[in-house]
């Protein structure tokens, strides 16, 4: 079906990042750092909350392979010891570098115009290429007809 309604959510900002990251990591022990929290939330820009969580995963991830990394290569269970389990920086930071933030994921808007300094230099271009399809495509000609005016 289709929705009746568009709903805008904007993508939080740091400080609204770093609420984030404290949510997903209060019950890490040892917590992470309020300056790490912070650097973290500053190198997320244009990550959502689902974003934020896939990070906070990863990094764990990371610290269990980290700290076991036989993990991937025993067919028997292992017993893992919870307590010598914990995030590092650079869990996080080697987490940061595989995560693409779904923002960036979608493919970029056609609709968009072209910056200022390009639309002049192309512009004769356009112009040349709206009247020679203008013959065979009346849209074309509405449209040549709009950029005269």
């Amino acid at each position: 079906g289709r929705f009746d309604r568009e709903f805008y959510f904007p993508l939080p900002d740091a400080s609204a990042r770093a609420k984030i990251l404290e949510i997903y990591t209060k019950e890490w022990s040892p917590p992470l750092s309020k300056k790490l929290i912070d650097r973290m939330a500053n190198a997320c820009v244009g990550f959502g909350g689902a974003d934020m969580k896939a990070l906070c995963t990863e990094a764990g991830v990371r610290a269990l392979r980290r700290t076991y990394p036989q993990i991937y290569m025993e067919d028997h269970r292992l017993k893992i010891d919870k307590d010598k389990l914990f995030v590092t920086e650079a869990d996080m930071q080697e987490a940061l570098g595989t995560i693409k933030c779904s923002s960036r994921r979608s493919a970029p808007s056609l609709g968009v115009s072209l910056p200022n300094c390009l639309q002049e230099p192309l512009q004769p271009q356009l112009v040349r290429a709206l009247e020679q399809l203008s013959s065979s495509f009346a849209i074309a000609g509405q449209a040549l007809f709009r950029e005269k005016q």
